[in-house]
């Protein structure tokens, strides 16, 4: 079990999960992957595909995108929770949000919110092209477009970052939206380090798939980031141990 039981700002039960997890996350995550291998790969890509043709839609690609990443990871907390259980996860619950509609009922107003901040970003991308065009040599110009596009970015990867468990806590704690990201951020910010390392361990694995050339990041790195969301939940909030699941499914025969 994970080392001390705490509260969260809505007193929603968490685990203190320690850096070393990052490990035997890794590891689950391919193991969850390999077992359900064809599910996972074809979700992947899929997933990769659309988002990229959504994304390159004018005018709206980015709103979109933003929608289409919220009803997607729906799908894939699903598919994770499927797998962790042992229930053979099916392509279809990658689009899960679409047929459920009690589901996207309660992800709505965080939908609303991830296309909101896309609005935002897009509005102050824009704002900085048209400065950087109008004031073109301009080398302060140059550098206030540069750092007000950094700023946009940055906005972007903490609200991301700091929402990490909103939809995990929306869909399995069924807290509101608010509360959810109340618990979030709480246990973001208490958590930073472990959270940190195991991100880095998830960056370090794709940098050595990436330079061992395109093929394991297609077949390796892709389909075990499938279950990551899921799993990082579960190790904080339901006390998954991932080194005791990890040799647990080590014992198990790929499902067919």
């Amino acid at each position: 079990m994970n080392e001390i039981q705490t509260e969260s700002a809505t007193n929603v039960p968490y685990f203190r999960v320690p850096a070393s997890q990052g490990i035997p996350l890794l590891k689950s995550g391919w193991l969850l992957a390999k077992n359900n291998y064809g599910v996972m790969l074809g979700v992947a890509v899929v997933q990769i595909l659309l988002l990229g043709v959504v994304s390159s839609i004018p005018k709206v690609g980015t709103v979109l995108t933003s929608a289409a990443s919220v009803i997607l990871s729906i799908g894939l907390l699903t598919i994770g929770e499927k797998a962790v259980r042992g229930v053979k996860p099916q392509f279809e619950d990658l689009f899960v949000a679409l047929t459920n509609t009690s589901l996207l009922k309660k992800a709505l107003p965080f939908l609303a919110i991830m296309c909101a901040l896309a609005v935002f970003n897009q509005v102050i991308s824009e704002g900085m092209n048209v400065l950087l065009k109008n004031f073109s040599g301009n080398t302060q110009a140059t550098l206030v477009t540069a750092l007000g596009s950094l700023f946009a970015v940055l906005i972007v990867v903490l609200i991301s970052y700091f929402t990490l468990f909103v939809l995990p806590l929306i869909l399995f704690k069924n807290l509101k939206t608010m509360d959810a990201i109340n618990d979030s951020v709480a246990v973001v910010v208490r958590e930073w380090w472990s959270l940190f390392v195991i991100s880095l361990y998830m960056g370090i694995f794709g940098f050595l798939c990436a330079i061992a050339l395109f093929f394991p990041v297609i077949f390796i790195y892709i389909p075990s980031l499938v279950c990551y969301s899921y799993l990082l939940y579960a190790a904080f909030f339901e006390n998954l141990d991932l080194e005791v699941f990890h040799e647990k499914l080590r014992t198990l025969p790929p499902q067919s």
